[in-house]
């Protein structure tokens, strides 16, 4: 059978279609992984813009202080998730990415710990 059976017959050999479908299982796992940990940031800014203002009243910030000081803290979550990611993706490449998420967790969770 020559290597290319699409061009000669027009008909992909069962062999190729199973991997073929592997392939695209396989990307659409990373795609859903990948698009898991964006929600995840998003949904933590969201969740900040949703109970911003009660928050702040509740800390005791005055109303004419509430735009800028939510704004402030808006700004500081960003700049947070531009250096946390550059300093993770830096560590990720040079000590192996399964460690540094290990190590990432283990930061995180005494810090949620609180929340329970």
């Amino acid at each position: 059978m020559p290597p290319n059976m699409l061009a000669v017959t027009g008909v992909i050999p069962f062999s190729e279609t199973i991997f073929l479908w592997q392939s695209l299982l396989l990307a659409a796992i990373l795609i859903a992984v990948t698009a898991a940990g964006y929600f995840v940031d998003i949904y933590d800014l969201l969740l900040f813009s949703i109970v911003r203002v009660k928050s702040l009243r509740e800390l005791g910030i005055p109303e004419s202080e509430l735009l800028s000081t939510g704004v402030l803290l808006i700004n500081l979550q960003m700049a947070g998730l531009l250096v946390g990611g550059l300093f993770w993706g830096v560590l990720g490449d040079r000590r192996g990415r399964l460690k540094v998420l290990f190590g990432s967790i283990l930061l995180w969770v005494p810090n949620r710990s609180g929340d329970l």
